[in-house]
């Protein structure tokens, strides 16, 4: 989902899932864990709370294949 921010910069989530009382962010990576990945879904989020009022609950779904992941909530 492609995500425009005040800036006019574009941002790029893998998920944007809105529900009547909240919105849910997910971001896929393979790989290493990296410090970048928090970061760049902290700006995800405040772009996203730029846009609506709504609660943002955001997600980093660490794959390396279907019977190996992580999930880490961000906040």
């Amino acid at each position: 989902v492609e995500l425009l921010s005040k800036m006019g910069k574009i941002y790029r989530t893998d998920r944007y899932i809105e529900f009547s009382d909240k919105v849910v962010l997910l971001d896929y990576k393979t790989g290493i864990k990296e410090s970048a990945h928090h970061r760049q879904m902290k700006q995800y989020i405040q772009v996203v709370s730029d846009l609506q009022p709504k609660p943002i609950e955001a997600f980093l779904l660490y794959l390396e294949d279907l019977s190996d992941y992580q999930i880490e909530r961000v906040e």
